[in-house]
């Protein structure tokens, strides 16, 4: 993991980032959800906020070229983490695991109590990942008002509840 280092995005990273996000999403048809697969992408708008909170993340190879993104959003004292996607011809090399890492650091560099994210039930790669980082299945009967609107509003994007789960790691 030396050759590659993990940066605060800046505007010329959008690019590569949307790029990372339209490959790393491909993985989405083989589980049966072609409309992420082709095109249910990140709002930009999310990524200029990011840029101006400091909550984009880029993980960046010798050239300065980024493989993989993080993006979160402050919520409530909560760090939401939006979005992690990694170049797919990069995965497997422990970029995810750098850049969730410095997701979570930087909660902390908030004082933030928790970390949370919802994923997807029928993605296999995605709540083994989380547990190794220590994150557990969210009670759904408990979760804040903030989170539970986002889950709402991530159903409205085809996404149905039954198959996404909320995870959180208290910090």
């Amino acid at each position: 993991m030396s050759s590659y280092k993990v940066r605060t995005a800046v505007q010329d990273d959008l690019s590569d980032i949307s790029r990372i996000e339209r490959q790393a999403a491909q993985a989405f048809r083989n589980i049966g959800y072609p409309q992420l697969a082709d095109g249910a992408a990140t709002p930009m708008d999310w990524f200029e906020e990011g840029l101006d909170k400091g909550f984009l993340w880029v993980c960046v190879d010798k050239s300065n070229i980024p493989l993989g993104f993080a993006l979160a959003n402050l919520m409530d004292g909560l760090f939401y983490l939006e979005d992690i996607s990694v170049d797919p011809k990069y995965q497997r090399l422990g970029i995810g695991d750098t850049m969730l890492r410095q997701v979570i650091d930087h909660a902390k560099f908030l004082y933030c109590s928790s970390v949370v994210l919802s994923t997807l039930i029928s993605a296999p790669w995605t709540e083994p990942f989380y547990r190794k980082h220590g994150f557990l299945e969210a009670d759904m009967e408990r979760l804040p008002a903030p989170v539970l609107e986002k889950f709402t509003a991530e159903t409205e994007f085809g996404l149905p509840a039954n198959d996404q789960m909320v995870m959180v790691k208290t910090l």
